[in-house]
């Protein structure tokens, strides 16, 4: 019995794919108004961990940083993330995601725990570029366009994070917003973009995180599947190797 008690732990352990990183690197959204100057802005090179500005031309480049962006977002000042821009306080996890027709849609990002509307997710990170007429937004897969700017950021496929999140038509539970952060470019400091990934209505433990891509997404090869809301599997699973009690309750607030 003890044996099987240790297969089953493994399994659990093994077919999770955690993105919050073992020893997270402490990331802090800028606090402009802290009284620690330091701590107001990010350095360029920490911002290029999240919004990575390598692939632009240095045209493109010195137009990205000297774009004329709104004011800065004070909401989520002070927020703590880990090296891929996950908020520290959440813990997200990548498991299998399937169709409610039980076919095989890929990884999905689902939570354990419950979050409420405007809760900051994460950081869309990826690589930031020139929307031109030869490149635009959809040629490639993970591209979100960088509010209204000129600019989109392609998520890294490599190094999964939050760019994970698939489309669900039955429902949608984050979306990505723009924010902007101060950051020191040379000796002065600039109000630049975040794609910030927020939660727009509450969520249940275990429920898979949702956004709504855009429409042209679905042309061609791509199919729109309705996908399952929540990781029951997940949730039966774990809840069974340490409390039954908690398996039985998280399972009736679903068919409430």
């Amino acid at each position: 019995m003890l044996k099987q008690l240790f297969l089953m732990i493994a399994h659990c352990t093994c077919s999770l794919h955690s993105l919050v990183v073992s020893m997270p690197i402490d990331y802090t959204i800028p606090d402009v108004s802290s009284k620690v100057e330091s701590d107001r802005y990010w350095s360029l090179d920490v911002y290029n961990q999240f919004m990575n500005l390598s692939e632009l031309n240095e045209a493109d480049r010195n137009r990205f940083l000297m774009m004329n962006t709104s004011k800065l977002s004070y909401d989520y000042s002070g927020l703590k993330l880990n090296e891929i821009g996950v908020s520290v306080s959440k813990r997200l996890v990548l498991t299998e995601q399937h169709s409610i027709c039980g076919d095989a849609c890929g990884l999905g990002v689902v939570s354990p725990h419950a979050m409420n509307v405007n809760d900051f997710v994460g950081i869309y990170a990826g690589k930031v570029c020139a929307i031109t007429p030869e490149l635009q937004i959809g040629q490639h897969d993970f591209e979100l366009p960088l509010g209204s700017s000129e600019f989109m950021v392609r998520g890294d496929p490599t190094k999964h994070g939050i760019h994970m999140v698939n489309d669900n038509p039955i429902v949608t539970n984050v979306q990505v917003r723009c924010i902007k952060v101060q950051v020191q470019v040379d000796d002065d400091t600039v109000p630049l973009p975040l794609l910030a990934l927020l939660c727009i209505r509450n969520t249940r433990p275990y429920e898979f995180l949702s956004m709504a891509y855009a429409p042209s997404y679905w042309e061609g090869e791509h199919r729109h599947y309705p996908l399952d809301v929540a990781a029951f599997e997940l949730m039966i699973r774990g809840s069974t190797i340490f409390d039954v009690d908690q398996a039985r309750r998280l399972a009736l607030e679903y068919l409430e």
